[in-house]
């Protein structure tokens, strides 16, 4: 869809290809996000520390977390279905570099979390 002057575009007139796209990429960052959710979970169970000071009085409360995971999620969405609505293409750059990102904090976790497992694994 082209875009002439003045006209704005809605994410409801984005085509099935391009949502599809998006609700894909939106699973694997969701399972991600829930992902760092347990993981920091287990690491402050075993003593661990938030090292976000932002994060720090929130990841106590896994409810709490959670909910503002999936508050995130939902603006992420909803902004990267608003930008590919503007310009083809440009919500896989936004996911790639979160989905990038949670990786790494991710792996973080799982190696913080490795050290402390019984030595019969």
């Amino acid at each position: 869809m082209i875009l002439k002057a003045g006209q704005r575009c809605e994410w409801y007139q984005l085509d099935t290809v391009r949502a599809r796209s998006i609700a894909g990429l939106t699973l694997i960052l969701g399972c991600l996000f829930f992902l760092d959710i347990g993981t920091t979970h287990l690491i402050l169970r075993m003593g661990g520390t938030e090292l976000n000071p932002l994060m720090a009085g929130i990841v106590t409360a896994p409810v709490l977390h959670l909910a503002l995971k999936l508050a995130i999620l939902l603006g992420v969405t909803y902004c990267a279905m608003l930008a590919e609505c503007r310009v083809r293409g440009s919500s896989a750059y936004l996911y790639c570099i979160l989905i990038t990102w949670y990786m790494v904090i991710v792996v973080n976790n799982v190696f913080v979390l490795l050290p402390q497992l019984p030595p019969y694994f």
